[in-house]
């Protein structure tokens, strides 16, 4: 049986799975007052009437506060199950806080810490359970696509497609428009005209395009029409984000920029961010103020003669300059010959330097231009004047990364290692773009997540740069040998 995909069975399936997770968090509850008070009935109604109004505005917290996250919808976007377990958990810890302060305010509503441990264990372990079916749910049903196809370049693009593991799709072919016949394998479902009835007949839940054929007069009434009909219409480029959680450049044009803008939230942006910063910075570098006071003493001891801190000017928020600080983990002539990248083997790192550089110890000092203002905890990493003029030179679009501020970490850094080339800068800007695009308040936890596991681990991993490198030789490839089958059937 197919599953629907239209608005109002999402609503349905999330106001179900919305009311279970209350059902179970209250439940809890009334299960550790039973136990706690077995025997004692009395005392239990009593409890329970005293607990009622806190554990409803509790469960409302949880719930909203998951639904915001977008815990409740298999239309919408699919967590990994990693992500789902931490952003629950983090409603749950909200909801206990949430039931802590009422007592606080009101001791008639305050719950008995024996039946908060007993209440909120089974509740965490019922909710758990719950999204982990929600998950296997949302893995478990695949849409039916379809992508459309009027030049060699979206043929090229619907190979690709073909050729990816869509985690939530199975792409069933392609529609051409204007008579165009396909130079490839791909199957061939028909012409645009044909697509409407096939939509009717329930039997396409996505239309993929790209981005030049949805400027086509026919095609975008087409698709504002399917979309009305309850189609989701998604972008080839979309469909790479997702795979990737990065944008290949071969893929980015204006119009994406501009689109990409619209995306985060601007509250978060504009107020929210800069919150989160001050609050982050403060509290990390209490707790790693030990660290950072060691790779003091490294430096001064054994880290060869030298100031123990090192500075040096980058560019923030629309090339904006200031002076980042680190603790050196060069020799004092490492720049003799001039301004050098950095890699993960630098022959100029100090031994010393080598080691506060795999736990990221060096990056320390940094918090207090995080304070200043000067750079966020997360964003794109600052460059140098020099280095940002060589690569807006050679790469398009580098310059995006200066619409934000610079960050101590970033999404760029915990899927890519040290890079020390121009490909190297490629990668890591396909990831800063992702991250401009969903910047967020959710997607800051995980890029801090991330950034202590790379940290406990002591580097990070290049599979997914690698992975995108993959996808965008595979690209060009496509597209040559598209050209060369035109070349061909001409001759």
């Amino acid at each position: 049986m197919r599953l629907s995909t239209h608005k109002g069975h999402d609503q349905l399936a999330a106001g179900r799975r919305l009311a279970v997770d209350m059902i179970f968090w209250i439940t809890a509850f009334f299960v550790g007052a039973g136990i706690r008070f077995y025997g004692d009935w009395a005392t239990f109604h009593e409890a329970i009437s005293d607990y009622a109004p806190g554990l409803v505005i509790s469960a409302l917290g949880l719930v909203g506060l998951a639904y915001i996250f977008g815990l409740y919808s298999i239309g919408g976007t699919r967590l990994r199950l990693r992500r789902r377990i931490v952003l629950i958990s983090c409603c749950l810890f909200a909801a206990a806080v949430v039931l802590l302060a009422l007592g606080s305010i009101n001791y008639s509503l305050q719950v008995g810490r024996g039946v908060l441990v007993l209440s909120v264990v089974p509740a965490t372990f019922m909710i758990w359970l719950h999204h982990v079916i929600i998950h296997n749910l949302s893995y478990g049903f695949k849409e039916r696509a379809v992508v459309f196809v009027s030049s060699e370049e979206d043929e090229a693009e619907a190979l690709l497609l073909q050729s990816m593991e869509l985690r939530n799709c199975v792409l069933l072919g392609c529609y051409v428009r204007k008579g165009y016949v396909p130079k490839s394998d791909i199957k061939c479902l028909g012409n645009l005209t044909e697509v409407r009835k096939r939509v009717e007949e329930s039997e396409i839940d996505r239309v993929y395009c790209t981005t030049d054929s949805q400027r086509e007069p026919d095609v975008a009434q087409l698709l504002r029409r399917l979309r009305y009909s309850g189609v989701s219409i998604s972008s080839t480029s979309l469909a790479c984000e997702e795979a990737y959680q990065a944008i290949p450049l071969g893929l980015i044009d204006d119009e994406w920029l501009l689109h990409a803008c619209g995306q985060p939230n601007h509250m978060y942006i504009a107020k929210s961010k800069r919150l989160v910063d001050i609050v982050v910075s403060i509290s990390i570098g209490i707790v790693l103020l030990p660290a950072m006071l060691l790779g003091v003493l490294l430096v001064r001891w054994w880290g060869g003669s030298g100031p123990v801190f090192f500075r040096q000017e980058r560019l923030g928020r629309f090339g904006r300059k200031f002076e980042v600080i680190k603790l050196r983990t060069m020799g004092v002539d490492a720049e003799a010959k001039g301004a050098q990248w950095s890699s993960a083997n630098d022959p100029r790192v100090t031994p010393v330097g080598r080691f506060l550089r795999k736990f990221r110890i060096d990056e320390i000092p940094q918090l207090w231009n995080v304070l200043r203002g000067d750079m966020s905890f997360v964003g794109p990493r600052p460059e140098r004047q020099e280095f940002v003029d060589q690569l807006s030179a050679v790469i398009p679009y580098f310059s995006e990364r200066l619409l934000i501020n610079p960050g101590l970490t970033g999404w760029a850094q915990v899927c890519y290692p040290y890079g020390s080339t121009v490909e190297d800068a490629v990668r890591k800007l396909e990831f800063d773009l992702y991250y401009l695009k969903n910047m967020g308040l959710v997607m800051d936890l995980f890029v801090l997540l991330d950034t202590i596991k790379i940290v406990l681990r002591g580097g990070a991993s290049s599979r997914r740069g690698e992975n995108l490198a993959e996808f965008e030789r595979k690209l060009q490839e496509t597209r040559q040998e598209i050209r060369a089958s035109r070349s061909k059937k001409v001759s």
